[in-house]
């Protein structure tokens, strides 16, 4: 058999040579078709399922809250935003949640700790948690809910630190549990922010995580609606 015969594709004569009165034989021109068909639901199906794998519930895109890669947790992170060695304070600029006013079911600050973030979700991200608070920021600026914006000059600067290690960008940092992050506005330098990065941010995410009792308040931890147990806030 020469080398065109074996590689010869048979012709429309050849498809339509069927007998009379069909004995369930499908050809080519049928098969071949329903087949790629068959494939590409096969495909789409699978591209389905990845999206939903583990979304009890939880469909959505999976950038905002309920997006079915993100998934319910119950994480505490300390947080210090500090301009010019002053405190922004949460309570006073009152973004604080509450029961009838949560402002962002995925990470939020409230009663009792004004320095602890309670986050609800996984994947949150620090950029999500400011411009839920009405905040703006990049990793040069940062603008506040009264519409002050401070940013990198010749003299002032922003230092990111989270745990103890600077970054150049704190937006898309994802929140963790028991992190403690600083954002950090002044003169001084990279080193000089971190020789007292641990005296700015509070460490007492652990309580309401209910991971160490040795610190827990006299009579245990406070009433309040995102503690460990707590039927509320999830």
């Amino acid at each position: 058999m020469s080398d065109d015969d074996r590689l010869r594709f048979p012709d429309d004569e050849e498809f339509d040579d069927e007998p009379a009165g069909w004995d369930g034989y499908l050809g080519p021109r049928v098969w071949f078709p329903v087949g790629l068909l068959g494939l590409a639901a096969v495909a789409f199906l699978g591209v389905l399922l990845a999206l939903n794998w583990g979304g009890s519930g939880n469909s959505g895109d999976a950038g905002q809250p309920g997006g079915s890669l993100r998934q319910p947790v119950h994480w505490h992170a300390d947080l210090a935003l500090v301009v010019r060695d002053e405190a922004f304070d949460f309570a006073e600029a009152d973004l604080l949640s509450t029961a009838e006013r949560d402002l962002n079911p995925s990470a939020h600050i409230h009663d009792p700790r004004h320095t602890v973030v309670h986050i609800h979700l996984t994947h949150s991200t620090w950029g999500e948690f400011f411009e839920a608070h009405g905040f703006r920021i990049s990793d040069s600026c940062v603008e506040f809910p009264d519409g002050e914006e401070l940013c990198n000059t010749g003299d002032e600067q922003w230092t990111f630190v989270v745990n103890g290690v600077t970054i150049d960008t704190l937006r898309f940092q994802y929140i963790g549990d028991l992190d403690r992050v600083l954002l950090f506005y002044g003169p001084e330098s990279e080193d000089e922010v971190l020789a007292k990065w641990e005296e700015l941010v509070s460490d007492e995410a652990c309580i309401p995580s209910g991971l160490c009792s040795a610190r827990f308040p006299p009579g245990g931890i406070e009433e309040e609606p995102c503690s460990v147990g707590s039927a509320m806030c999830n």
